[in-house]
């Protein structure tokens, strides 16, 4: 385990901020709040994952009593707030539960950006903006893909999940869960083909397959893939972080990104790594285009930045199936560039009133397709789903 020490008071304990949990555990790569001098975002932490099945309160060992007066009191102190609230008028409400939104600390202290690397980061300020609205790059990803499936997931919430049960989803599943208990950050190496195969083995998803012959097929090319990778991707540096999920706020807009893995680099920089399961070349001037940088970058630099003060050296994604590694470095004109394109983009879904469904290469994979209104049109051609799928290839 990395020595993380507190930004604030400089405890000593890493335990108190950051935890390497066995892989499953439902707190897993979770930022703990110092006890010491964030004591009530400490408890509120408590309370928020008290009934999860996680071995994290064997490592802590909270005062629960302490949490429970602190419980008591605070929803005393919400229940006197809420009805001094619902007393004032109308327009005094509104005021208020504005501020409030407005004043809500965020997961990190934003300080001033210049006291960090300022070299580095332009602040993402967006306009006219709705302070609900939190991003993502799958969001953003899709909102492009189809805004019907967009409205369907992200506004409508009418389904969880839009994406039917392939065996291309369990595949990166099953890679992505290996990977991660292979460079979690206590274990001392990663190991011989024989070690990789019985992590696979163990987390390996079996959903979507059409036979057993297929899903053998793909089990072996996934274990290819990771005796390939690990032979030729030796950690430049400690890993740190193993799927974790960041979130900042930036004026306007939260941004939010799940980050696959973090390596410590030395002289307080580190790496972001991001594992892809594609089976196709991307050109590096697409991976510049394409905002999963930003949005891994933007989330997580304040918070790390806060962890000993470490500094993102560049963004690398690894195509698994390709062999191929593209590194992006977060220079000053990137990420301003990139924050002016987040910045369309956030403003365009929060005026977009209208939702149309796109036909794209995706559309056999949506769980839509009995409702969309394109393939419905199609399908009153006399157009199969079958030569739908073909045409969009």
């Amino acid at each position: 385990m990395a020595d993380i020490l507190c930004p604030t008071c400089g405890n000593k304990n890493s335990r108190h901020l950051l935890f390497d949990l066995p892989y499953g555990d439902p707190l897993m790569g979770k930022l703990v709040p110092c006890p010491t001098c964030r004591q009530e975002h400490y408890f509120d932490f408590l309370l928020k994952y008290r009934n999860k099945k996680t071995i994290l309160f064997d490592l802590l060992k909270p005062d629960w009593n302490a949490v429970a007066a602190y419980e008591a009191t605070h929803k005393v102190s919400n229940k006197k707030k809420a009805k001094k609230i619902r007393s004032r008028p109308k327009q005094l409400v509104s005021q208020e539960s504005t501020n409030e939104v407005s004043s809500q600390e965020p997961i990190v202290n934003s300080g001033s950006p210049d006291s960090l690397h300022s070299s580095q980061i332009p602040l993402l300020l967006l306009d006219n903006v709705s302070k609900e609205l939190t991003l993502s790059y799958s969001q953003v990803s899709l909102f492009q893909q189809c805004k019907f499936r967009y409205k369907a997931k992200h506004i409508d919430r009418s389904i969880r999940q839009d994406q039917k049960s392939t065996f291309y989803l369990s595949i990166g599943r099953s890679l992505h869960l290996t990977l991660a208990n292979l460079f979690r950050p206590t274990r001392e190496s990663v190991g011989k083909k024989e070690d990789l195969e019985q992590n696979l083995r163990a987390v390996w998803v079996s959903d979507g397959f059409h036979n057993s012959h297929e899903e053998q097929e793909w089990f072996r090319r996934c274990l290819e893939m990771l005796v390939r990778f690990v032979a030729d991707n030796n950690p430049a540096g400690q890993s740190i972080l193993v799927e974790t999920e960041f979130k900042d706020g930036f004026d306007d807009l939260r941004i939010t990104s799940r980050v696959d893995r973090i390596d410590m680099l030395g002289n307080g920089e580190c790496r972001i790594i991001d594992y892809k399961v594609g089976d196709f070349e991307v050109p590096p001037e697409l991976v510049i285009e394409n905002l999963q940088w930003a949005f891994h970058y933007l989330a997580s630099y304040r918070t790390l930045a806060r962890l000993n003060g470490l500094k993102i050296r560049d963004i690398m994604f690894c195509y698994l199936q390709a062999g191929q590694n593209f590194t992006v470095e977060p220079t000053s004109s990137l990420v301003e560039i990139a924050t002016k394109k987040i910045r369309q983009l956030a403003q365009e879904i929060q005026n977009s009133t209208v939702f149309p469904p796109t036909l794209n290469k995706f559309c056999g994979d949506c769980k839509l397709d009995l409702i969309c209104p394109a393939i419905k049109e199609l399908r009153e051609q006399g157009v199969t789903m079958t030569e739908i799928l073909a045409s969009l290839k």
